[in-house]
């Protein structure tokens, strides 16, 4: 009797060191900090960051990190995932160091591809807040074409209306086959 409660007892703090310590979800923010390291970029510190790492899970996401399973709204400035969030000011304070690497091979290519795609344009919060509102529109409906959703975005925001942003981003975004 009681070497089976032991047991158990092993067993549940295995869980709750792995899964939810603290309340947290341990291995979603040790696949989250891990791929943001892989990234090379998180500043959770000001509002452009955090526009910028919500664009940046949404799009990895997006290209195949399937263990990025946060949930996306289209919110004021593009798809917006409470959840991440969260995890976002957890890392901010916890630094990024203190999260094990649980990325893989398969993981290292997809964000190689992301960083391909955003270069040049690393810190450009309204380049992101356009490529990641637009990827959102196309996802959510197929049907949207280009110029759709190009005046989507000029209605939601008249900065977003630039011919040149928008022909960048769509660009971006069919040369690393998101869009078609």
């Amino acid at each position: 009797k009681g070497e089976g409660f032991y047991f158990l007892y092993i067993f549940k703090m295995k869980d709750l060191n792995s899964k939810a310590t603290n309340g947290y979800d341990m291995d979603r923010l040790n696949y989250l900090a891990s791929v943001l390291k892989e990234v090379g970029k998180f500043d959770n510190t000001s509002f452009p960051g955090r526009l910028i790492l919500q664009k940046t899970v949404f799009i990895l996401k997006s290209m195949g990190l399937g263990e990025l399973n946060y949930d996306f709204t289209l919110y004021l400035n593009g798809p917006y995932s409470s959840t991440l969030a969260n995890d976002g000011y957890i890392l901010e304070e916890k630094g990024l160091d203190n999260f094990g690497n649980t990325i893989i091979e398969k993981d290292v290519k997809i964000i190689s591809n992301f960083k391909n795609m955003v270069n040049g344009m690393e810190n450009n919060v309204i380049w992101f807040e356009a490529i990641g509102t637009a990827l959102f529109l196309k996802t959510r409906s197929s049907s949207l074409s280009k110029v759709e959703i190009f005046e989507i975005l000029k209605a939601r925001h008249r900065y977003l209306g630039h011919k040149d942003l928008m022909d960048d981003v769509w660009n971006r975004l069919r040369m690393f086959k998101l869009v078609t």
